[in-house]
């Protein structure tokens, strides 16, 4: 294949084009909406922010689908019926049942699509077999993979697909689109007049303003490509759309600072160890962490907005020997043997920021800045429910392992959000709505930026459920976008 900068379409200072769908933002949503709508008939403009396409998609495992045929083959015993129910009450009943209904009746569609353009599935798995569904499926190359699939086909099929530029106004005419200014960093502009637009721009997750106004959490940073900050949400209300009202669910991990999900010193910070605030004490019940993201959650809440793993050395032997208690998604499994964590420790020892390494607790204490009375007297009460084999305060039942073997360490462990999910109100058809309630004429909202499917909670125990309704919710808007560009 030809370098893909020579296969993009020139630009004009300022140029005027027009197409039956444009797509804002070449994500998961994005790229399949561009690929169902190219399969059905319809001419496609795409555009990005940034120059490589996948969004935070790119950086995922896998995908969640439901009945496939790949679970099929394995023999998972899932249904619709039950993934329906559980996603409803994870929502606390708050989800759209409509919209809820199509996510889960088609989104193994999504796999044929993917079979059929070469994409192959190593397993299907859930990441965290306690507490989720066995729904995520992941390829080979992992959801890379797939983005780079979808972006090859579409330059094999012509698609229009403009890097670099950013939707900064969304025009709308007679209750419908009408227009879509886009520029990039070089004073290029676009003015595109589209029949139907779809708003897949990945939320806000990267917005410091919008997370805390939404989510209220003010000092976790973002694990993505720093371009989901919040743009569909302004096209969306130029358009007269708005944010739904349950706006707020943010997918939140817990990581070493500036480290990887994926290293082994980010999966060893949230072991269910002892874990202190940065005052000294400890706020919960460690084991929490064995359930997928919670550790995340907690974090996020604390004022300080950080904590301390606290390690002596048989705990971190075992981890590179025996292998991790809990697994860091499906990078790291439940169990895998953190071989790389001797190397990426004294990494961060000599960073001398995220992680301290000390011959008593009570240098370990100051080290990491803590009041050293508060903090010994944590250690001494986690040391008597060890010995009893329960923790009364927080009822932590197992998991106690006392700190006997010096050296002992400290490893930071912060929030940081994988994705917002759900921000502008829509309708099951991926609509965008206004304050009435009416669909704005040929506008949609897909992937992190449609509201509907979640209530007001980010579903943790649907492994790969955001790339999963991204990719189904994209292919449901082309459905409809086509309707749309055929009638008008």
């Amino acid at each position: 294949m030809n370098d893909v900068q020579n296969e993009e379409p020139a630009v004009a200072e300022r140029e005027t084009l027009r197409c039956q769908l444009a797509v804002i933002g070449g994500g998961a949503a994005g790229l399949m909406a561009a690929l169902e709508a190219t399969r059905r008939g319809l001419d496609v403009i795409l555009l990005d922010r940034l120059d490589d396409l996948g969004g935070n998609a790119a950086r995922a495992a896998g995908h969640a689908a439901f009945e496939s045929v790949e679970q099929r083959n394995r023999r998972v015993s899932l249904t619709k019926e039950g993934v329906y129910q559980a996603m409803m009450e994870l929502s606390d009943w708050n989800a759209n049942p409509s919209l809820l209904s199509r996510f889960v009746e088609r989104s193994a569609e999504v796999v044929d699509r993917l079979l059929e353009l070469g994409i192959h599935y190593d397993k299907v798995i859930a990441i965290d077999p306690v507490h989720q569904l066995t729904t995520s499926h992941l390829p080979t190359g992992r959801m890379r993979a797939v983005v780079d699939v979808l972006s090859t086909e579409l330059e094999r099929r012509g698609v229009r697909i403009y890097r670099g530029f950013r939707a900064e106004q969304l025009e709308v005419a007679a209750g419908s689109v009408s227009a879509i200014v886009a520029r990039n960093n070089v004073g290029a502009e676009l003015l595109i007049q589209p029949c139907a637009a779809l708003i897949a721009t990945g939320g806000y997750a990267a917005s410091p303003k919008l997370m805390r106004r939404y989510a209220g959490l003010a000092k976790t940073p973002s694990a993505g490509n720093g371009a989901d900050t919040g743009d569909g949400l302004a096209l969306a209300a130029m358009a007269g759309g708005h944010a739904s009202s349950l706006i707020g669910a943010v997918l939140v991990a817990a990581t070493t600072n500036g480290r990887p999900l994926t290293d082994d010193i980010s999966c060893a910070c949230v072991q269910p160890t002892l874990w202190v605030d940065g005052s000294g004490r400890r706020f919960c019940n460690e084991a929490l962490a064995l359930a997928l993201y919670r550790a995340g959650d907690i974090v996020a809440r604390l004022n300080q907005g950080f904590a301390w793993s606290i390690f002596d050395q048989s705990q971190i032997d075992k981890l590179i020997h025996s292998g991790a208690r809990r697994g860091m998604g499906s990078a790291i499994l439940p169990g895998t043997k953190l071989t790389k964590l001797r190397v990426q420790l004294e990494e961060d020892l000599a960073g001398g920021e995220t992680a301290f390494r000390a011959d008593s607790l009570e240098e370990l204490a100051g080290l990491i800045g803590v009041e050293l009375e508060p903090f010994i007297n944590e250690v001494s009460q986690y040391h008597e429910a060890c010995a009893e084999g329960v923790d009364h305060r927080f009822f932590k039942t197992h998991n106690l392992d006392p700190l006997l073997h010096p050296p002992f360490y400290a490893l930071r462990m912060e929030a940081t959000a994988l994705c917002t999910t759900g921000a502008i109100e829509v309708d099951e058809f991926l609509r965008v709505l206004d304050h009435y309630g009416n669909p704005v004429g040929g506008l949609y909202a897909a992937g992190n930026d449609a509201a509907g499917p979640w209530g007001k909670t980010a579903i943790t125990t649907i492994g790969g459920a955001p790339a999963g309704f991204a990719l189904t919710s994209g292919l449901l808007v082309a459905e409809h976008a086509a309707g749309w560009c055929h009638r008008h």
